[in-house]
């Protein structure tokens, strides 16, 4: 009979998971999952329980999932260092010819020319430029790139607006409240929020924005423009934010943790709607009673049961529904 205690705090649990059966969402097992964040050997046939409760798979879980991140930031980091390294050796090969002595020609005290060797190890030596000449020879060809990133700007303003998210300066402050702002032209976007003013209009319907950014992703419901699209399959999207979402789809991931139990999702909106089973909260409160709802959703189905609105028409017959889960239900009696 398999021990029903944890591997690692040697406790009892309801919901214990087999170590070697059970899986990361990488596809490895949680035996080797261990075996990488700890470092100790994780063997089928040692004399450990070989089960895990939620509570230790969730914390093996989140620091396997560090570790992998910090692994790939390495590899970033790595990889851009050698690839400026190089940029920077390019830059200071100016010399094409190889590194062999030149001979040229001298007068000798008693008048008669003779030829000489010169070695260019020397000269050449004081030619190197040392990586601050090299920053400093950078700048003068870029003179508003940022030595924190290497992102060139267009402006000195633009280059000191920049500077601000290395240092987490934001000295635009709002009056009406406590936001600021890295740029000034942070704070005038922000301001219209207070004021009620929308000046960005659509010429096709009577919506009204106060970003520029949200109004050009609105004209893409009228034109049909989906610039963002899938590399994995057809599909397109009018927002870089929903493409992301969309490829977890197809990568597996799951970024957005339970810190209660071991599920996890791939949308921060949903891991927010699970949460709520754990707290009990309700938000989502009815205005003709006095009933509260974990979801939004399902409040809006409810209050069709004060309004009367049934939108979910049966195409069969002249039956409708307050919800569309009623009407595939319903569609099968068709069937």
């Amino acid at each position: 009979m398999e021990s029903s205690i944890c591997r690692a705090c040697l406790l009892s649990d309801e919901n214990m998971v087999n170590i070697y059966d059970a899986k990361h969402e990488s596809g490895i097992s949680i035996a080797n999952m261990i075996s990488q964040c700890t470092g100790c050997k994780v063997e089928k046939d040692d004399l450990l329980p070989k089960t895990i409760c939620s509570v230790c798979l969730q914390d093996a879980q989140n620091a396997f999932d560090i570790i992998e991140t910090y692994e790939r930031s390495h590899h970033f980091f790595c990889y851009f260092r050698e690839l400026r390294e190089e940029e920077r050796d390019n830059e200071g090969s100016y010399c094409s010819e190889e590194d062999t002595p030149k001979e040229v020609e001298s007068i000798g005290d008693n008048g008669q020319t003779k030829t000489c060797e010169i070695d260019q190890t020397d000269s050449e030596a004081g030619m190197e430029s040392s990586e601050e000449d090299l920053e400093q020879m950078v700048l003068r060809e870029n003179p508003f790139q940022c030595l924190q990133c290497s992102r060139i700007l267009t402006s000195k303003e633009n280059l000191q607006g920049h500077l601000r998210t290395h240092t987490g300066e934001r000295p635009f402050k709002c009056s009406k409240c406590p936001k600021s702002y890295t740029r000034s032209s942070g704070l005038k976007n922000h301001l219209p929020v207070h004021s009620g003013e929308r000046p960005f209009k659509c010429k096709h319907c009577s919506t009204t924005y106060v970003y520029r950014s949200d109004f050009r992703v609105h004209l893409r419901t009228h034109t049909g423009e989906r610039p963002f699209k899938c590399s994995h399959c057809p599909k397109s999207f009018t927002t870089s934010s929903n493409l992301i979402v969309h490829l977890r789809i197809h990568t597996g991931e799951r970024p957005f943790k339970c810190s209660q139990c071991p599920k996890s999702f791939a949308q921060s909106s949903s891991l927010s709607n699970h949460l709520r089973t754990h707290t009990g909260e309700r938000p989502f409160k009815c205005s003709q009673c006095l009933q509260s709802f974990t979801h939004n959703s399902v409040l809006k189905a409810h209050l069709r049961t004060h309004t009367g609105e049934r939108p979910f028409k049966c195409s069969h017959c002249p039956k409708s529904f307050t919800r569309s889960a009623s009407l595939t239900e319903h569609l099968r009696t068709h069937k």
